[in-house]
């Protein structure tokens, strides 16, 4: 009431939604992880799974795990969503839960225009071109960057009041009914009776909670329970270790953020305005439920899939380019022998396969197919961008001008995939535009210095919107440069 009164209604109901979609995305992810880990854990994904989790990469230069940034496990939100986009490109997910998942993220659209123009009335908002339909996947990574504006912009009275509208209504909208790709039914989220992916429940022993109902069915261990028809045998299990925890009132608690690796304490939340909504537990056998990677998983020659981000990490070697034509120890290692991916993988894992494997012919045919059926597809632009320039940059000895032409159009693929939903995406692609625009100096013989500062200009940018050490570290170095060429 003395909300209400004073006027904040609308903002406590946009961030109560904003609560009800990191609850959906967060949860989602974590069954996602618990399908995965039940039923693909001999997969390439479990790995890259649980990359995402701990934040860890392997590292081919020192032939050992290193610690790239902070993971999910962290409380990370957008490893959260990472963890999504690796279960919706998952090829024969092996339980209907999966399969729901991935029908909901492809295929079911909101049309986000009315938000877009609310949103931009306060601040700049993501470029979205008409008519402005997001994909599932997409729209929770908006509803992302919109809570992180939202909690550092200012937002006027009248600009939340119609906000507060529209989230609600997008908010039906996307768990409402849909097509897939063939015209089939996407069920509404939330119907059991088809399926709903937001069907589920919380079980422990003697007690089963689905939404606010508290029921009797929970089996052995803490498990989330789905159920996709009738009967016993329309129900999947997956055990939800460590990510949900009871407490003596059999209040079920969502994993939040690892506090003691080596206790293994975790903190948990409940999403309801409660008195106290977080708890503390101690999760057993937390590596063996939840291993991190390690250098064994990676062994010499495999066809491992590792989930290669749309960023491409500075190498030491960047600063030692020579000139086009002449050979150093700083060049780039020519590729291995062209190999083949595991059979089963789809044309985006296939193509983050042969990248991995330096095959960057194999990749940019697969990236140019897949924009070609679907030009609104810009992770695979962004992702080609990458491969081409890669390419050139092993071109640049013997192939000049090829190594030209592909940089040329690695800029092209990147202005292309700079229309991404995501404000951070756009900035990575940034970053990867500056570090096109820098091969692209360097095969010049470094002589055109408007396209160095255009590199430069692109790194400040992204610099501008993340705050993350392996941007920052580029934009210093490459700043660094034009300073001394222009000496």
């Amino acid at each position: 009431m003395k909300r209400r009164a004073g006027g904040a209604a609308p903002y406590e109901l946009i961030w109560r939604l904003i609560h009800v979609w990191e609850a959906t995305y967060i949860t989602s992810a974590m069954v996602a992880v618990a399908a995965v880990r039940s039923g693909h854990n001999d997969s390439p994904q479990w790995l890259s799974v649980r990359e995402e989790l701990w934040g860890l990469r392997f590292d081919h230069i020192e032939n050992d795990m290193a610690q790239q940034e902070a993971g999910a496990m962290a409380g990370k939100m957008d490893k959260w969503l990472r963890i999504l986009q690796h279960a919706e490109q998952l090829a024969a997910p092996k339980s209907r839960f999966l399969l729901q998942l991935q029908r909901a993220l492809r295929y079911k659209t909101v049309d986000v225009s009315r938000f877009l123009t609310q949103w931009g009335r306060v601040c700049a908002t993501p470029t979205i071109p008409a008519p402005r339909e997001c994909r599932m996947i997409d729209f929770i990574s908006l509803m992302n960057s919109f809570r992180n504006r939202l909690a550092h912009v200012p937002f006027p009275h009248q600009p939340i009041v119609e906000l507060a509208a529209e989230i609600e209504s997008l908010t039906i909208e996307a768990w409402s009914a849909g097509k897939d790709a063939d015209g089939g039914e996407v069920p509404e989220a939330t119907n059991p009776g088809k399926g709903g992916w937001l069907c589920g429940g919380f079980a422990r022993p003697g007690t089963l909670v689905r939404g606010a109902q508290y029921e009797g069915d929970g089996q052995d261990g803490v498990e989330f329970v789905f159920q996709f028809g009738a009967g016993r045998e329309n129900i999947e299990r997956f055990d939800a270790r460590p990510f949900i925890h009871f407490d003596d009132m059999h209040n079920p608690h969502v994993f939040t953020r690892l506090l003691d690796e080596e206790d293994g304490l975790i903190e948990y939340t409940r999403f309801q305005a409660e008195a106290q909504p977080i708890a503390e537990a101690v999760a057993a056998a937390l590596h063996e439920v939840l291993p991190k990677p390690k250098r064994s998983d990676y062994p010499s020659g495999s066809a491992v899939v590792v989930a290669v981000p749309i960023v491409d990490r500075p190498d030491a070697t960047e600063d030692a380019v020579t000139e086009v034509g002449t050979r150093s120890s700083a060049d780039p290692v020519p590729p291995v022998a062209p190999s083949q991916p595991p059979s089963g993988l789809g044309p985006m894992e296939g193509a983050r396969w042969y990248m991995k494997n330096e095959q960057f012919d194999e990749a940019i045919e697969i990236y140019q197919g897949v924009v070609s059926e679907d030009p609104s597809y810009h992770v695979a632009w962004a992702r080609m961008g990458i491969a081409l320039r890669e390419r050139a940059a092993r071109r640049q000895r013997t192939e000049v001008a090829e190594a030209l032409e592909d940089i040329e159009r690695s800029l092209d693929c990147l202005n292309e995939a700079a229309h991404h939903i995501s404000p951070d995406y756009r900035a990575e692609v940034k970053f990867n535009r500056s570090k096109s625009l820098f091969r692209k100096w360097v095969l010049t013989n470094r002589q055109d210095f408007a396209v160095l500062k255009q590199s430069v200009d692109a790194a400040e940018e992204a610099a501008k919107q993340i705050n993350a050490d392996y941007i920052i570290d580029w934009c210093d170095r490459v700043t660094r440069m034009y300073r001394e060429a222009a000496e």
